[in-house]
Formats: C-alpha cells, structure tokens, sequence
C-alpha cells in the first residue's frame, strides 16, 4: 500500500501545480536556468505536466534530432506514457509530441502504463524502443513493477511493431522468475568500442522478498546491474534480440549503506583505453564510481569520487551522470551537496580529464555552479533540477538536455 499512499501525495500535489499553472509568469520561470533551447513547454496539466527521461538522439536517416521522454500528469500518478518528438534544425524548433504508447487517460485509472523508455539505434536505422509495461501485477510500485519490453520502428516512428517482452534474468533481489521485476534504466545505451550496445539499469529489491519497513524509495535495497545489447546492428525481430546479462555476479554492484545497499543510476562511459567507467547514485552523500575491465563482467568495488584534493563530489540521491565530450574533456554533473533528495538544486559541473595511471582514471580539479532555481518559485512544481538528461553535439559543440522541474524539457550549450 506504500505505493498508493505516496500516489495520493502527488495527486494532492497535482492539484497544486494546477491551481498556479495559470499564473503569468510561468515563461519567465523557464528562463530561470538559461537555457539556449526549447525543447517542449507543456500547455496543460492533467496529462502532460511531468517530463522525465529525457533522451535525444541524432539518427543516420534523419537530419536533425529526435527525442524521446516519459510523459505523465506527474511523477507516480498512475498515467505515463512515451512520446517522441523532433527537430530538423539541431535544436531550434520541435514538432508537438507524439503518443507511441502507455496510458491514454488524464485520470489515475488502471490503463496500464508505459514508462522509462529509451531508444537504441541500429546501423541500418531502425530504432528499437525499450520501456516498462506495466502489468496488473503490483509489487514496489505502479511505475516501477514491470515487464520489460520492445517495440521498433523502420520510417521513424509512422509505423511501430507489436510490443515483445523480453525476458530478463532474475537474481536474489527478484520476487520470482514469473513475476516483473523492479528496474529501471535512465540512460541511454553508450557503443561499445566493438560497436555492441551497453545499458547500465537500476534494481529495487522486490517488497515480497525484502523491506526495510517506511523508508523512502531513495533509502531502499537497491543495486546495480548492467545489459550488452549483442546483435542490434542485425536487426533482428524482437523475440531474437541477444541480451547478455552483467556483470557475471548475480549480486551486481552494491553501496553498503546501514543494513542494506544504495546503488542507484548507474552511467557507464567508454574510456579511451577501453575500460569502463561509471558513476552511482547513493544515499551516501556522494557521487560514487566503479570501473570495470572487462567489458562489463566485473566491477571495482565503488567508491566515493574525488576531486584531485581528495574532497568528495557531494550530491544527495539524485541524478548524477557523467559524459564524454568527444574532445578530450569528460563532464561530471552534481549537486554539490549531501542533503535530502528533493533538493535537487542548483546544479553544479566539472571537468575531467583522463589519466591511465589513475586509480581514479577520470582526474577533476574543480567543479562550478551551472544552474540554479529560485527555491521559492513553486508556480511549475518545485524548484529542482532532476538531470534526467542526454548529450548531443551541434557541429562539435556539446548540448545537455534536461528536465527542468520534471516539467519544461530544455537545452544548454556546455
């Protein structure tokens, strides 16, 4: 019943946004972080307020860019759905949204749901949409109990497959091999040096197997796993995709955190000697990061990340990801603070470079703020920024996209 209750919390929230929606300055609150792009505004509440997992992509048969998002009318309400939009000038303008699948209703009905999808791009074109289907099956909760699932289309989205679930495999923190798991995958799939896909995915600890009584989802069992994408460049029909199941310990990649673990949100990276790095998410009031040599099968036990100091990069539980930039340089986003999870904000950067002999093979020698939200502006929800976000380059130059209070979807030039 947790997830019920924590339901009704946001719908009591819905209703606030809703009431202030209508103020007059909203606009002038979009500008708040700066941005350089518009990606999407959204015109009403009841279905279209909440925009998160935001993944933008270039593709080789489209001149511009696409992206992807996770829709509802907000965050645990009971109606998210995926949509897909696009630019055909780097960035500038974008169509409306369209609906690829999920639920279709304002309301909290049990029409089930789509959520947390994320698009893999194969040579030929063909996209490959992976999300989470909800099913009438309820265990941690409504939008995080899922099937996993594919669809995929070949004219850029006019026409998609029938939906597949693609089985996964089950550890010591799943209910039962029958049964949908808890996951959740919030960035995109990275290329390999080989070329094979790579996807970092968070698991919660199914409450049939294990609950640690009325913390919040942000302090549950929680650890870390990974999936290699083997044969996307064959397009093969869904029920032959090949999936490789990481690393080789079925226990993952854990953060000891008082009786229990706090690893959440991977983001892997290619390094230039092929390693892989990736940065975690913890309750433990840093960003924490891991490396593996292989490819994936086995992880470093993480560990806290360091500015060239020794001091930690501070950050609560929020999205912290990491990206190569193409050019030399690596960018590490984070809060620059160890407090409660709601306060996503200001968002601060960092630049890295890559050292070989490193232990911690990313070197940063000092981060600054990048953007910042007026705390007591509450007209488009609260004043955080959830980096829910993806990298694109615009004629070499990089751009994040973001969800600025998981409701206006923006750009700014790095």
């Amino acid at each position: 019943m947790k997830g019920y209750a924590a339901s009704a919390r946001r719908a009591s929230r819905t209703t606030e946004i809703m009431r202030v929606y209508e103020r007059e300055h909203v606009l002038e609150t979009m500008k708040q972080t700066n941005p350089d792009y518009t990606l999407y505004i959204p015109s009403k509440l009841d279905y279209e307020g909440d925009n998160v997992h935001l993944h933008v992509i270039t593709h080789p048969k489209y001149d511009g860019l696409i992206a992807f998002w996770t829709q509802s009318s907000i965050e645990g309400w009971g109606n998210n759905h995926i949509v897909m939009a696009f630019s055909p000038d780097g960035g500038k303008t974008w169509t409306k949204p369209e609906f690829i699948l999920g639920s279709h209703c304002a309301d909290s009905s049990r029409e089930l749901q789509a959520s947390w999808g994320f698009p893999v791009v194969s040579s030929s074109g063909r996209i490959y949409l992976f999300y989470f289907r909800e099913t009438p099956f309820f265990d941690n909760s409504r939008q995080l109990t899922a099937a996993f699932a594919c669809i995929y289309t070949d004219d850029l989205g006019r026409n998609w497959s029938k939906s597949c679930d693609i089985k996964t495999r089950n550890t010591p923190f799943d209910a039962d091999p029958a049964l949908p798991q808890n996951n959740n995958v919030y960035q995109m799939p990275i290329r390999l040096p080989d070329g094979r896909y790579f996807a970092g995915y968070t698991k919660w600890t199914s409450y049939l197997k294990y609950t640690l009584g009325d913390r919040s989802v942000f302090e549950e069992d929680t650890h870390c796993y990974f999936m290699r994408f083997e044969n996307i460049d064959d397009d093969p029909d869904i029920s032959d995709i090949k999936i490789t199941w990481l690393p080789d310990d079925i226990n993952g990649v854990s953060i000891p955190f008082t009786d229990s673990s706090s690893c959440q949100e991977p983001c892997p990276i290619v390094l230039p000697d092929g390693r892989l790095f990736s940065t975690f998410r913890s309750s433990r009031g840093t960003v924490f990061y891991s490396v593996s040599a292989d490819c994936g099968q086995s992880w470093r036990e993480p560990a806290p990340l360091l500015f060239s100091d020794g001091k930690p990069f501070l950050n609560p539980v929020a999205p912290c990801p990491v990206y190569d930039l193409g050019d030399g340089r690596y960018v590490q986003f984070y809060h620059n603070h160890s407090g409660s999870s709601v306060l996503r904000n200001p968002v601060y950067i960092a630049y890295g470079r890559f050292d070989p002999d490193a232990l911690q093979p990313l070197v940063y020698e000092s981060g600054r703020e990048f953007m910042r939200l007026d705390p007591e502006d509450t007209s488009c929800g609260a004043a955080r920024i959830s980096m829910y976000s993806s990298v694109t380059l615009n004629n070499g130059e990089p751009i994040v996209w973001y969800p600025d209070r998981k409701f206006f979807l923006l750009g700014k030039k790095l």
